[in-house]
């Protein structure tokens, strides 16, 4: 059981979504995954788009920094907004350059392994 407020994380993956979009070219792929494992939700966004300057990567996820070819509009929050979404549950966020082509961003939520009589309570 991940807990979470699910419009929060619905928020974080707009954020990256739009975020993946506005640094991609039309008619390119954005791609969405998620992993469950014993203890933690793992979502990963990838696109194809430019990539991420080396110089930005320590910074892309603090309030208000834009990067350095960012494209005109935003406020910088976005990506500040997930990050500390995810450390207050208690999980990370990182950003890389993918092989060739694009970015990753990488959500990781702590998941809870519910009890079995947790569980009755749910039914």
């Amino acid at each position: 059981m991940v807990k979470v407020d699910q419009a929060l994380l619905e928020q974080c993956l707009c954020n990256l979504l739009l975020n993946s979009a506005s640094n991609s070219q039309p008619g390119t792929r954005i791609a969405i995954r998620a992993q469950v494992t014993e203890d933690q939700l793992i979502l990963s966004v990838l696109d194809e788009g430019r990539g991420i300057p080396q110089a930005d990567l320590p910074r892309i996820f603090e309030m208000f920094y834009r990067g350095s070819k960012a494209p005109p509009g935003g406020t910088g929050l976005g990506l500040a907004i997930v990050d500390g979404f995810v450390r207050a549950h208690g999980g990370s966020v990182r950003a890389a350059n993918r092989d060739g082509r694009g970015a990753e961003f990488v959500m990781t939520i702590p998941v809870e392994t519910l009890r079995p009589d947790m569980m009755e309570s749910l039914t």
